[in-house]
């Protein structure tokens, strides 16, 4: 079972890591913005991956790179020539838009992530410029 653990900004934007056990006292949550969960699973250098996280794959083939946002919720990977109903409920990597490989797809990203292939390359709230496409 993974560790269930957060790390949030708190006012000068600097980034806090906590677990919820032992918090004591509290944590005011008016002095901490950007609440990330821990996914439980880490990148190609150990370290680990948070909600928000911005992770990149690189095809060891091609040398393509592909971008996604890690995110909870659920993804409906559509359906299987309408026999099945494909659908993700949990960790996933959304896939951003512009990356190199054309033929990436979010449920491929999000094989990467879990299997441990990717690296984090910031996250939405520091990096805001690695979600925007390619010009």
């Amino acid at each position: 079972m993974r560790e269930i653990k957060f790390k949030a900004q708190n006012e000068n934007g600097t980034w806090v890591f906590f677990s919820i056990w032992g918090i004591n006292p509290p944590l005011n949550r008016e002095k901490f913005k950007n609440l990330c969960e821990f996914t439980g699973k880490y990148d190609m250098h150990g370290d680990e991956i948070y909600e928000g996280d911005i992770i990149k794959y690189v095809d060891e083939f091609e040398g393509e790179k592909s971008y996604g946002i890690v995110t909870f919720g659920t993804y409906d990977l559509g359906c299987n020539m309408g026999e099945y109903q494909y659908v993700v409920h949990g960790w996933y990597a959304l896939l951003i838009p512009g990356s190199e490989d054309e033929l990436m797809r979010s449920e491929i990203l999000t094989k990467e992530m879990i299997e441990g292939n990717v690296t984090i390359e910031g996250n939405r709230w520091d990096n805001p410029e690695l979600l925007k496409e390619d010009e």
